[in-house]
């Protein structure tokens, strides 16, 4: 059985880490520093009682004066020996003599099982001190026990004292983590409930964006605005379906038609026959476009990582082949060509070509005929324009003809042909190639597509 650990337990676990931690260093840098400035008042404090004894001693050989022992305290441990290690004073006779430390320097002697009931540990100081007088040369040693120390005591004991605390400290952590992580987390269940209730049919509902103004409500925006646009695809999804089963219902309806009809009396009457023929291959040439048209838009938007590799345009003669193959099928056709010689512009040219031809082929479909087309290069702003001056189409429409299967008015439909997916190819295209697109159109005058490309 695999168990799955829950954000909360590995947030709770590692704020407890944290915690423990973060307590674990302070203690273990506080008792190092108290160690440190223990162990410098030691030694300070050892320096000055050596000074104080060597004096002492030098005041008693020179001038007689008594041993100032009561300037000692008790704790201080002191050896004055001469050189050859015979003893001269001390006030502990069992402390050994021990060799000379640097000057200033403090050092540790410990000896295991040195007394019968136990060890010796001290922290002492000694030198050698070199006298022209009567005494001649001696050793002068200080150091103090340990192990009497209470304040050495307490610190050797601190690191048990934590060591005893740990399972409380981890508990009492643990316990805090647990609640701050739960209360932190809170609003992200919140949001995790509400986001399991929002499925495909209730793309309509939006997560709670009330709170505080952190990251969890910056992350509940950003869903809603997520699904803003997932029920948007839906929508243009669901429009897609509907508009592609209505374009394909028409022409088979028709073809169906006619089948029977030739069924019934196409078999007798040649004039039946010749026209349900001509209507079987008009509704299957358009049929075909149709799927054309589909399966090149879909290429278009499920294949991002394709690229359309920019290359140098002469631009005046690219526009004349286009209009050229244009006149070839509609030779009734003026083309007007506002474009300068040395014009060249960067761009992929054969989406750039199929580009032209769907709004080429639309001004021509849209237009009194014979139709007028204008292609005008703008070096200035760097804008190829195709302008028509045919019907035009409504500013209530303009947003929306790039929408597949869209048409301005469904009445001419049939009578125009073509698919609706012509706009909604180039449009694709356009994005691919990473130009910008306008259209400015007025009722009766006529439309103009405007294509910028990038400096």
């Amino acid at each position: 059985m695999n168990y799955k650990l829950t954000l909360s337990v590995k947030l709770t676990a590692i704020f407890t880490l944290l915690i423990f931690v973060s307590v674990f260093m302070f203690s273990f840098l506080m008792i190092a520093f108290t160690k440190q400035s223990l162990e410098r008042k030691q030694t300070e404090e050892l320096s000055r009682f050596l000074n104080i004894v060597e004096l002492g001693y030098e005041h008693s050989v020179r001038e007689g004066i008594a041993f100032p022992s009561h300037a000692i305290p008790y704790y201080i441990l002191y050896r004055i020996s001469k050189v050859d290690g015979s003893l001269v004073r001390t006030n502990d006779a069992l402390i050994p003599a021990l060799p000379d430390t640097g000057a200033g320097q403090a050092a540790t002697e410990f000896r295991e099982g040195f007394f019968i009931d136990g060890n010796l540990n001290l922290l002492y100081m000694a030198r050698t001190v070199g006298n022209s007088g009567e005494g001649g040369s001696y050793r002068v040693q200080v150091a103090m026990d340990l192990y009497q120390d209470n304040a050495n005591l307490i610190l050797q004991g601190l690191p048990r004292i934590f060591l005893l605390s740990a399972i409380p400290l981890l508990l009492i952590s643990n316990i805090i983590a647990y609640i701050v992580s739960r209360r932190i987390l809170r609003p992200l269940r919140r949001i995790i409930v509400q986001a399991q209730e929002i499925t495909s049919e209730k793309l309509d509902s939006r997560l709670d964006e009330s709170g505080a103004k952190d990251e969890l409500q910056e992350l509940a925006v950003t869903f809603n605005r997520l699904f803003s646009r997932l029920e948007e695809d839906f929508d243009k999804q669901r429009r897609f379906t509907s508009d592609a089963a209505h374009e394909l219902k028409t022409p088979l309806a028709v073809i169906s038609g006619h089948v029977d009809l030739l069924c019934r009396w196409g078999k007798e009457n040649p004039a039946v026959l010749e026209e349900s023929l001509q209507t079987l291959q008009k509704e299957s040439r358009s049929m075909s476009l149709l799927i054309e048209n589909l399966l090149q838009l879909t290429r278009a938007e499920n294949n991002p990582d394709s690229t359309y590799l920019p290359e140098n345009i002469q631009l005046q003669s690219f526009l004349q082949e286009i209009a050229a193959d244009f006149n070839l099928i509609y030779p009734e056709v003026l083309f007007q060509l506002d474009c300068p010689s040395h014009a060249i512009i960067q761009c992929n040219q054969e989406a750039l070509r199929q580009i032209l031809r769907i709004f080429i082929k639309n001004s021509i479909t849209y237009s009194q005929q014979p139709a007028s087309v204008t292609l005008r290069w703008n070096g200035e702003a760097g804008q190829l324009s195709v302008a028509d001056q045919g019907w035009g189409i409504a500013e209530s429409d303009l947003g929306r003809i790039f929408d597949r299967f869209y048409r301005v008015d469904e009445s001419r439909n049939r009578k125009t042909g073509g698919t609706g997916l012509g706009l909604s190819i180039a449009r694709t295209l356009v994005d691919r190639l990473d130009l910008e697109l306008e259209v400015q159109s007025l009722v009766g005058q006529g439309t103009t597509m405007f294509l910028k490309f990038p400096h």
